[in-house]
């Protein structure tokens, strides 16, 4: 985090003391877990064009496309690593 400004949230306790709390957080996006975002995005994008196609003239279109959208965050999610 050389070059970046760093910024802190102070809390306050009941006896008016600071108690300073610092997270940092961060995604590592590798080469291995970039060509495996790739290819689950792309299929992702095959189901998606194949049900468009599929539910073309069924009810409830939109909530099965909001549902299957909500399915591929945790799909494409597993592909990132969450650095601490």
């Amino acid at each position: 985090m050389a070059g970046q400004r760093r910024r802190h949230l102070n809390f306050v306790k009941r006896d008016g003391t600071s108690a300073a709390f610092n997270v940092d957080a961060g995604f590592l996006l590798d080469p291995l877990s970039s060509i495996w975002l790739l290819f689950v995005t792309g299929v992702g994008m095959l189901i998606h064009i194949y049900s468009t196609g599929y539910m073309a003239h069924e009810g409830g279109y939109y909530r099965f496309f909001g549902y299957l959208n909500l399915f591929m965050l945790p799909c494409s999610r597993s592909s990132w690593r969450i650095t601490t």
